[in-house]
């Protein structure tokens, strides 16, 4: 009926110590003659739809294999720094989410969707 592969290459970035880029690439295929397109839109929606979850999965796993070792610290100076930590981790959190959007609409680009 319709085939997905993904493959995900992890990697360190070049411009920010510490940091790791996901590049994910995803080929939808189907074989069904007159409805191949059809498949193939079908299941690019699937995996957008999909994709949203696997990331919170992952993230929540990082997040219980990698606590942040701040908060267990209760002086008011580590409040401060728990906080300065939160906002680098939200800043952090938001450029990820630009670089995945980015690469969902590359994705489906490649596939002939509009980006959206």
């Amino acid at each position: 009926f319709m085939s997905c592969v993904e493959r995900v290459t992890y990697k360190p970035t070049e411009d920010e110590s510490g940091a790791t880029v996901a590049d994910r690439r995803v080929w939808i295929n189907s074989k069904i003659f007159g409805f191949g397109y059809a498949v193939q839109k079908f299941g690019i929606e699937r995996y957008r739809k999909n994709i949203s979850l696997t990331d919170q999965g992952f993230l929540f796993v990082l997040a219980k294999l990698f606590p942040n070792p701040l908060t267990h610290e209760s002086s008011s100076a580590s409040t401060a720094v728990t906080q300065d930590t939160k906002a680098r981790l939200y800043e952090t959190a938001q450029r990820a989410k630009l670089l995945l959007d980015k690469e969902k609409n590359r994705m489906a680009a490649a596939c002939g969707e509009p980006n959206t």
